[in-house]
């Protein structure tokens, strides 16, 4: 559990695509679809007979026929349609969103372009099958960067994005601004002072790992992690409207902040989460 939220802390979630075959129908272009497209063309509403959110309803296409060309962008109308200057012919229309950025309309081509590659096993548009989440993650190698030692994978990755679009990483934090942005990471509280001069002073290889391992087990970490989960639910520890009366809401909250600091592992925290009520005792 641990893991997996300490890492989130430190990745973003802007997906980009490198290249024609780094481009994936599940991670890149259906969100957008779904984004974009998927309210005249999604399940509850078909403009056109066209409908865009399972695979084999994208390669049907609409009324007047497939809108993809595989191995031809510039002869697919999808692209006609998202990359017009016409504000009558382009979409999404006027009003219902915002047009498609350069970059969103370059993946979508270089996937065309690519062949429009769908997953195999996406063969018939149920709702199991077409989740990227019940897909088979597959490994993608790590990026070998000249001239560049990354302290971790990640970096290998982030490396070859800045590159890709001309931008260079930023210089490594000092001592203070590398333990305040853990604080505040890990527990939402700025370091004291003699915190910050005892990491300064630590010169043994194991200074990070020790005060990592020091906030996972301060009491603060589970009240720092819990807030995205009680943002979430929309908990507050009043009823907020009209008298309050007796209120209970604050035993989850509180399970909520014992778990994280117990280290409940992800698959028990999550089925307590959605199911609780249906488990013995």
């Amino acid at each position: 559990m641990r893991a997996f939220i300490f890492a989130s802390l430190f990745i973003g979630v802007t997906v980009f695509a490198h290249a024609d075959d780094d481009i994936d129908y599940q991670r890149h272009i259906k969100p957008l679809l779904a984004h974009k497209c998927a309210a005249c063309h999604g399940s509850l509403s078909q403009e056109a007979g066209l409908r865009l959110d399972a695979s084999q309803l994208i390669r049907r296409g609409g009324d007047n026929g497939p809108v993809i060309k595989p191995g031809s962008s510039l002869g697919s109308e999808l692209i006609d349609r998202v990359s017009s200057s016409d504000p009558d012919y382009r979409m999404p229309p006027d009003g219902e969103g915002e047009p498609l950025t350069k970059q969103q309309i370059q993946m979508l081509s270089q996937w065309i372009d690519a062949g429009a590659v769908f997953p195999a096993d996406e063969i018939i548009p149920v709702a199991p099958k077409e989740h990227w989440a019940y897909q088979i993650p597959k490994r993608k190698p790590i990026p070998a960067i000249d001239g560049f030692n990354a302290l971790n994978p990640i970096d290998s990755f982030l490396m070859h994005e800045q590159q890709r679009v001309g931008l260079k990483p930023a210089d490594l934090a000092d001592h203070h601004t590398l333990l305040r942005r853990l604080y505040f990471d890990l527990i939402g509280l700025p370091p004291t002072r003699e915190q910050l001069q005892a990491f300064v002073d630590d010169d043994s290889p194991q200074a990070w790992q020790t005060v990592v391992e020091s906030l996972f087990e301060s009491p603060h970490y589970g009240e720092r992690l819990a807030l995205p989960w009680l943002d979430a639910a929309r908990y507050a520890d009043s009823n907020g409207f009209q008298q309050d009366g007796d209120t209970w809401q604050w035993v989850w909250r509180d399970w909520v902040v014992r778990s994280l600091n117990d280290d409940l592992s992800f698959d028990q925290f999550t089925i307590w989460q959605l199911a609780g009520d249906l488990l013995p005792n």
